[in-house]
């Protein structure tokens, strides 16, 4: 376990008030209950959170409004796939941000960090089992939304310009992601039809998928001049 839960593990009934009151900055009144036990404190300080961050306006991204409080409870997800039913505070909060995330760069970006700042401060031991399992939601997050993506264009009623962009940008900023076969065909299938439709480019910022890339059986030809092009700082903006 992180120092985070350790740390709630030992608050006292006061503590929990304090540690909360980002919570209440943000105009939600909170009840503080006696705690009896270790269990009950974390489980307070965790329901509390995720019951807070689900019931957030749907304006205000997640990871974007409220990245102190998602942070910490990012701990948590090490038991996503022991939730039982899709119902659980868990695996409504990830289905919110998974609908963010496709068409939000910034918080895509932060998803990401938050997983390396996890890898950079913790021992393996600590946090192996942990980013394993976020990586595997990341991947399937990515995954489905290519293959969605893919079949509505397939059938021409997908409009590239309005969802391309964020997909593009994750898979080429975290070319991890091509570490799963099932993303990596579909990822090729997409940037296929994407060029068919668009004249790729990419700002100066240099991508590291794109080198990636030239591993995909397909469309070798496409990727070889968008390196040279990236080398040379001639490629202009689609991410």
């Amino acid at each position: 376990m992180l120092q985070c839960t350790r740390k709630l593990m030992r608050l006292s009934t006061a503590e929990v008030q304090v540690s909360c009151s980002k919570v209440a900055r943000h105009g939600q009144k909170l009840k503080i209950f006696p705690l009896r036990d270790q269990k009950y404190k974390f489980d307070f300080w965790f329901s509390d959170e995720c019951n807070f961050l689900i019931s957030t306006s749907k304006e205000k991204h997640i990871w974007c409004s409220y990245g102190d409080a998602i942070g910490p409870l990012l701990e948590t997800f090490c038991n996503y796939y022991k939730e039982e039913g899709g119902g659980s505070p868990l695996k409504v909060l990830w289905k919110r941000m998974c609908y963010e995330m496709r068409g939000c760069t910034q918080c895509v970006s932060r998803q990401h960090r938050a997983q390396e700042t996890c890898k950079e401060e913790y021992e393996p031991s600590v946090v192996d089992s942990l980013l394993g399992v976020l990586r595997t939601l990341d991947e399937e997050r990515v995954a489905v939304h290519l293959k969605e993506v893919n079949g509505r264009m397939a059938q021409g009623g997908y409009d590239a310009e309005a969802n391309s962009v964020s997909l593009m940008f994750e898979v080429l900023t975290f070319p991890i992601l091509l570490d799963d076969q099932f993303l990596t065909n579909e990822f090729q299938v997409f940037i296929e039809a994407v060029d068919n439709a668009h004249e790729l480019s990419f700002a100066s910022k240099q991508f590291p998928g794109v080198y990636a890339l030239l591993f995909l059986k397909r469309r070798r030809a496409l990727i070889t001049p968008l390196i040279k092009s990236q080398r040379s700082g001639q490629l202009h903006t689609l991410c």
